[in-house]
């Protein structure tokens, strides 16, 4: 039988995973498209972790250093000091603001991808307005 590719697609448009939906569609596979992807759902963030933590540990040998003394360094600095888990908030805070706003927007339907850029015109804008914008209360004005 010749691949469907075209053949009820008004589901896709409803359905959450619509581009696995297609990908089941075109390779002519059935039933649950969710319990298809559970496994990957799962050992996928697991999978770039561990490959970022593999490159990160070749660079730090590669540099001379020990990989387990230097990540137990960046855990214990960035999560363990009062100074360092502020400076951690503090890189965080925008980061997830930014990527509520692209899962907004994929639970949306949409795709956005320019999520760096909106934090780079967004802090552009605030500081116009910071700088050029008068007669705000203190309170309002600072923040």
């Amino acid at each position: 039988m010749p691949c469907q590719l075209f053949y009820d697609s008004s589901h896709l448009l409803k359905h959450p995973l619509r581009w696995a939906s297609l990908s089941a569609i075109i390779y002519g596979m059935s039933g649950n498209y969710k319990s298809i992807q559970t496994p990957f759902i799962i050992i996928s963030p697991l999978i770039a972790i561990t490959s970022a933590l593999l490159v990160g540990a070749i660079f730090i040998l590669w540099a001379g250093g020990n990989p387990l003394v230097a990540y137990g360094v960046l855990v214990k600095e960035s999560i363990f000091t009062y100074f360092g888990f502020d400076n951690t908030l503090n890189k965080m805070t925008p980061l997830f603001f930014t990527s509520l706003g692209v899962l907004l927007a994929l639970r949306a339907g949409q795709f956005n991808i320019g999520g760096e850029g909106q934090i780079y015109l967004g802090a552009l804008g605030s500081t116009l307005v910071g700088l050029y914008v008068q007669g705000f209360p203190p309170w309002l004005h600072i923040p």
